[in-house]
């Protein structure tokens, strides 16, 4: 009788998803953190917008660049040890920063430097987590992996930023606090590495070369520069370019919200619960569902789907701010501004415009007082 083989000792076995939302919350703390907390409490004390968004950019600056140091987590330790070290790193950031902000006169300088330095580690951290997922995911199950894994990445943003500014505002912590609360919170995430094996190398995705992971520092570099050189000669590789590159970036400008809450009359447990929280849960919803669509689908669709939602949706922001119309109850909000209120308000958080100006007399009208304009 003939007898199935053995399964190897060495059979894949992909870790759940869930891993990687969990792993990646750190990436989404750190920026979520000054964006939605230290933000609203920068504009609070007097901090322009303008210089709060130079902070806030200068913060993101090394997620450009990140690709120059990527072959260092494949080539250099491990995965494990890259993403332990860097997000204690970004802990101590959190809380360098937290302290900055602190007092009637906070020092933007420090603060950027923390956050740069924290945002700096937090791209080891999030390359380690990637390598992970192409060492252990298999290609028809890598949409529902980068979908729980954003979803970690904008719910750790979202919730975390909307955490640390309620920790702060209903809490009583000092901005120092939060960012150590919320540092604590991330270095926990070390824990699902336990569920995740460091040990494989790179998978081989059909129709591409291996990668030229833990092969040498110089054999990494080289593939990088040819990867490059391929993508940049290829119609794909240029049109992924351009999608990276047109305003549909312009996403960033969410990261302002927070400051100017205040021309909204937005209170801070507001912003925290629109602009955090609400915010968070539903970009991790649109991530989960994206993975989903993307082994499903065509992934080139679910992409041209959401672009075509990300260029529509800002044509509605300008009505989130038209003018209230005035009954004999009182000002209240016109039907576009209740439909396209968009963060940090609700729709009953509209900004009512000033009292009409009195009509104007029989004797400065040039027409008789029955004419309409009368």
């Amino acid at each position: 009788m003939a007898h199935a083989p053995p399964a190897p000792t060495g059979a894949h076995h992909s870790p759940h998803p869930f891993l990687f939302l969990v792993l990646f919350i750190p990436f989404g703390a750190v920026p979520g953190f000054l964006t939605v907390a230290l933000a609203y409490e920068l504009s609070k004390k007097g901090i322009s917008t303008g210089d709060i968004a130079i902070v806030v950019g200068l913060s993101y600056l090394c997620l450009i660049f990140k690709w120059l140091w990527a072959p260092l987590v494949d080539t250099l330790l491990t995965r494990k040890i890259w993403y332990v070290g860097s997000t204690l790193v970004c802990g101590m950031g959190l809380w360098l920063a937290g302290r900055a902000a602190m007092g009637e006169h906070p020092s933007l300088p420090l603060i950027s430097l923390a956050l740069t330095i924290s945002n700096f580690t937090s791209t080891l951290l999030a390359m380690a987590v990637e390598s992970l997922m192409a060492a252990s995911v298999p290609d028809n199950q890598r949409g529902r992996a980068g979908g729980w894994s954003q979803a970690g990445n904008l719910g750790g943003q979202g919730l975390g930023g909307g955490l640390s500014l309620w920790l702060i505002q209903s809490c009583g912590l000092s901005d120092a606090a939060s960012g150590g609360v919320l540092g604590l919170l991330c270095a926990l995430c070390c824990l699902a590495l336990f569920w995740v094996d460091d040990s494989r190398q790179l998978l081989k995705v059909e129709g591409h070369e291996e990668a030229a992971g833990h092969l040498g520092l110089k054999a990494a570099l080289t593939a990088i520069v040819g990867d490059l050189w391929d993508l940049l000669r290829s119609r794909v590789g240029v049109m992924a370019l351009l999608i990276c590159l047109l305003p549909i970036g312009s996403g960033a400008a969410q990261n302002l919200w927070s400051p100017i809450a205040g021309e909204w009359h937005a209170s801070a447990n507001t912003v925290a619960f629109v602009t955090g929280a609400m915010s968070g849960l539903i970009s991790a919803l649109g991530c989960l569902l994206g993975g989903w669509l993307c082994d499903r689908m065509d992934r080139r669709r679910p992409t041209a789907c959401s672009a075509s939602c990300c260029r529509s949706a800002p044509s509605a922001w300008p009505c989130a701010r038209a003018p209230s119309r005035n009954t004999s109850s009182g000002p209240r909000p016109t039907p576009s501004s209740w439909g396209c209120a968009t963060p940090p308000t609700a729709p009953w958080c509209w900004k009512p415009s000033a009292a009409p100006p009195p009509p104007p007399s029989s004797a400065s009208c040039p027409r008789c007082p029955t004419h309409p304009s009368c």
